[in-house]
């Protein structure tokens, strides 16, 4: 039977090729995943598994549509899904901070939401429904208002969250690699650099869903904290697989 420490040292260093790495991505993903289970609870600690749970699914989906667009060729439409995966991690590893980050974050986007939504009803948009609808978000709004008494939502812009979460170089540096991307279009690149693969998207997008379900597993890991998980070193090693695939190191470096 292999000792705690023969097992971290096997889990830590496996040996994965490009062609391999998608799918052992999305494998692991769902693999941790699929263990999470709802605790029911209405404090912020059942708030921030959620948040957590919720940014690892959307990040396994989203990985899966960016490697369907690989497959064909399809590399600016993958540059759209490798931005909203960049910022999936970000907001994953701000909420894994704390529970009063996590609902902080919560309500930011909620108040965000609320604001579009309030610019629609007015004029030939209004209607019983979407007010209906804006009143219900603002009810919510103030349930998680009250759980980290605050009178109004913080105000956290990515890179604020990247700071905080202490990921901003690498924000940084994935920012400025997809900066020429939004998120209801893109432009169109230079004839000589259209529709190109980009290892940068590649990386992000074999990173996110794993980084995210990490985040997911750790705030309920006492291991994780010990610095004991065999999950944790399992990350460890697939993450440095995955930069060293696509960038040709391994500490994620992508600039």
């Amino acid at each position: 039977m292999k000792t705690r420490m023969q097992q971290r040292s096997s889990l830590a260093q496996p040996t994965f090729t490009m062609n391999d790495l998608p799918h052992r991505s999305l494998g692991f993903a769902k693999k941790i995943g699929e263990t999470w289970s709802d605790c029911r609870g209405g404090d912020c600690k059942a708030y921030q598994r959620r948040f957590l749970y919720v940014g690892a699914f959307g990040a396994y989906h989203t990985a899966r549509a960016y490697w369907l667009l690989h497959e064909n060729n399809s590399f600016n439409d993958c540059g759209i899904l490798a931005r909203n995966l960049l910022e999936r991690i970000i907001n994953s590893a701000f909420a894994a901070k704390s529970p009063t980050h996590a609902v902080e974050l919560i309500s930011h986007e909620l108040n965000d939401k609320i604001r579009r939504l309030k610019l629609l009803d007015h004029g030939p948009n209004a209607s019983p429904e979407l007010t209906g609808s804006i009143a219900d978000h603002e009810k919510h709004l103030h349930s998680f208002l009250t759980l980290i008494n605050k009178s109004r939502a913080p105000d956290w812009s990515y890179c604020r969250r990247a700071e905080e979460a202490g990921m901003l170089g690498f924000y940084r540096s994935g920012y400025f690699n997809l900066s020429r991307y939004a998120h209801a279009g893109y432009e169109v690149a230079r004839p000589e650099k259209h529709n190109q693969q980009s290892n940068t998207t590649d990386f992000i997008a074999l990173v996110a869903p794993i980084m995210t379900v990490a985040q997911c597993h750790g705030v309920d890991c006492l291991d994780c904290a010990a610095d004991k998980c065999l999950v944790h070193d399992e990350v460890k090693g697939i993450l440095r697989a995955c930069s060293l695939a696509t960038l040709g190191n391994e500490s994620g470096n992508m600039e």
